[in-house]
């Protein structure tokens, strides 16, 4: 759907006596489409729709959730919102959707041991309701927390089970992730054989599923393990060989590999002679 296409369906629902219409739970997944969409007056309207009409409890929990997000509410006050709810049975995705939340915020302000305790209380909840989406989500924000403690086993135990249930889901973008970040993550901690495996995996799957930007990661982190054992040929043929990929699809090169390729190309040359 084009920008233009989801701004006239927004429209068509939103404009008018068509607002009317609303109830809390079709105002309640308009709102991330109007926040995409920069339409600012609109989501306020929303969200206040989705207030005024809430009877549920569930509806009311999210309505409340969603001002909170507008309203830029600190890490506190959502911990308050889940915790008003965690001991009610149908309310497990919500808290474990708040904690998710909190632990994007932690993340963000550099908060890493705040970001990895409260992801992994999102993931607990996520494991005992059954939602295997939020479970991939949650497993993915661990995977990054962990990274960013330099925690490479913990990142290499999440990413693992991103790409068994990729596996067990026949999901194969997910195989393509999760096999490019256990490559990156093995190269991190000098596991190189493990690496590229993993890397060609995933560089394999990108090109059957024809991911130019799948192929860009895996040629980059073969490229990163040929430079590091000094085979610079053999990273230059890997970077080369991603460029023609984007130019067969007629598409504009990354700024960040043609740059690796001169600077490569300068290190072949070695030093001028006088």
């Amino acid at each position: 759907m084009t920008v233009e296409q989801a701004n006239s369906f927004l429209t068509m629902l939103t404009e008018g006596k068509e607002i009317q219409g609303v109830n809390t739970s079709l105002a309640l997944n308009l709102i991330p489409l109007a926040k995409e969409l920069g339409r600012n007056e609109l989501v306020h309207q929303l969200l206040s729709i989705a207030e005024r009409e809430a009877t549920s409890t569930s509806e009311i929990a999210w309505s409340s959730f969603e001002r909170l997000k507008d309203n830029n509410g600190e890490a506190e006050q959502f911990f308050e919102l889940a915790i008003q709810h965690e001991n009610d049975d149908e309310m497990g995705l919500f808290v474990a959707a708040v904690y998710h939340h909190v632990g994007l915020v932690h993340l963000s302000n550099a908060q890493f041991g705040d970001a990895h305790t409260v992801a992994l209380r999102a993931l607990r909840f996520r494991e005992k309701n059954g939602d295997p989406t939020g479970l991939k989500y949650g497993l993915q924000l661990l995977c990054t927390i962990c990274k960013r403690l330099n925690d490479s086993q913990g990142a290499l135990a999440y990413a693992t089970r991103i790409l068994e249930a990729g596996i067990r889901d026949s999901n194969d973008e997910q195989k393509m992730q999760a096999y490019a970040d256990i490559g990156h993550i093995q190269a991190t901690v000098g596991s190189f054989d493990e690496a590229k495996d993993a890397l060609q995996h995933s560089m394999e799957i990108a090109s059957e599923l024809d991911d130019v930007s799948g192929i860009l990661v895996a040629s980059w982190g073969l490229a990163d393990i040929a430079e590091i054992h000094e085979q610079y040929e053999q990273a230059m043929i890997l970077l080369s060989t991603c460029v023609q990929e984007f130019m067969s699809r007629q598409q504009p090169t990354p700024q960040a590999l043609l740059a690796r390729i001169e600077a490569l190309t300068t290190l072949n040359q070695g030093p001028s002679s006088s």
